[in-house]
């Protein structure tokens, strides 16, 4: 990451009401977490942080993430709506 893009991405994850933002790296590693709705969900930037999606991400929607996360690599975009927990 280019020196301060973190600082950025912390500030705008903090100003997004009732949302989670992730930045997840080429290699499949979140880079960062936070955001009011990871703390309604019960979980923790610590719970990403450096992590690898296979080693946080259910079985049940790996594919689906490493899919959604290689079309956005590739410079496509997508919308998707999930459940977690009660929200």
């Amino acid at each position: 990451m280019i020196p301060g893009e973190l600082t950025l991405f912390q500030a705008i994850t903090e100003h997004i009401p009732n949302a989670a933002v992730f930045v997840v790296d080429q290699d499949f590693r979140y880079v960062h977490a936070g955001g009011s709705g990871l703390r309604a969900a019960n979980m923790r930037p610590e719970d990403f942080e450096g992590k690898f999606l296979a080693n946080v991400v259910p079985n049940d929607l790996l594919k689906q993430y490493l899919s959604d996360y290689t079309a956005i690599f590739s410079g496509e975009t997508f919308i998707r709506e999930h459940t977690v927990g009660l929200r």
